[in-house]
């Protein structure tokens, strides 16, 4: 058909175009035998049928083509007709294709980037995240300290409380002892009775150890050491020459009775 004069050229050069869409490579041949051809320039398809209709005439010698082909032109005008609609529709779905695969990729691409910047996001959150939990741990740290310190600060209170209690009470007796010793002293002959100062120390005696010491806990070795000096260096006897005899047997008393306490502190360690 592609050779026949009897038809347009027009429906030659539309059936060339429907061969070339179905034998690329046959008809890209055909071009290139074509392109080196004196009498045809360019690649035009009307130089390609020069081509072709010499190279099919050729093949016509051989075996001539049957006469009924070109009868029937109605039909192939109706078939040519067809293909050209599925091919029109084929490249219309083809053009629909790509544009679904580009909406695609623009949705995909989309997509990618929100999915950067969720986990840019959960990063940050992890982070944050971190830092509040150091940051917690620090609150809770602070808070046991602060705790602990009014604990202990209630608790020296109390101890500070007691120890002003057993102070009162002591000086309380000492006071009394003093106005006990004041009375002796305006007998007759002007000193007490050793009996009545044995007497007021003794009460020193009946109490607990750490109420003549002035303890607030149990104290070591080293402290009780550091006690006993401290009454010897204020009640020893040899520090009140000089003075009546009963100072110096009020003092042996005092000092008998704070040793006596630091024996029973002792022996409360053990």
């Amino acid at each position: 058909l592609l050779l026949s004069g009897r038809y347009a050229p027009s429906l030659r050069a539309g059936l060339y175009r429907l061969l070339r869409s179905c034998y690329r490579r046959h008809t890209d041949w055909v071009e290139a035998r074509a392109a080196t051809r004196d009498e045809v320039s360019g690649l035009d398809a009307s130089g390609c049928l020069v081509l072709l209709d010499r190279f099919l005439g050729g093949l016509t010698a051989l075996e001539a083509l049957p006469e009924e082909l070109g009868a029937a032109n109605p039909e192939l005008r109706a078939e040519l007709a067809q293909l050209q609609e599925a091919q029109r529709q084929h490249g219309a779905e083809v053009a629909a294709l790509h544009r679904d695969l580009e909406f695609a990729e623009d949705r995909a691409e989309r997509a990618h980037q929100r999915l950067r910047l969720l986990e840019e996001e959960a990063r940050q959150l992890r982070h944050d995240l971190r830092e509040s939990r150091e940051n917690g741990e620090k609150l809770r740290t602070e808070r046991r300290t602060r705790i602990e310190s009014m604990r202990q600060s209630s608790q020296s209170q109390r101890d500070l409380a007691r120890l002003q209690a057993d102070y009162a009470r002591l000086e309380q007796r000492l006071q009394g002892m003093a106005q006990r010793l004041a009375a002796a002293e305006q007998r007759p002959g002007g000193s007490p009775e050793v009996g009545e100062l044995r007497v007021t120390v003794g009460a020193l005696r009946r109490l607990e150890p750490s109420q003549v010491l002035g303890l607030a806990t149990t104290p070591t070795d080293e402290e009780l050491s550091q006690i006993r000096r401290r009454f010897a260096a204020v009640f020893h006897p040899d520090r009140v020459n000089g003075l009546p005899p009963w100072v110096r047997i009020l003092c042996d008393e005092i000092l008998g009775a704070v040793n006596e306490a630091c024996d029973r502190a002792e022996a409360d360690q053990g």
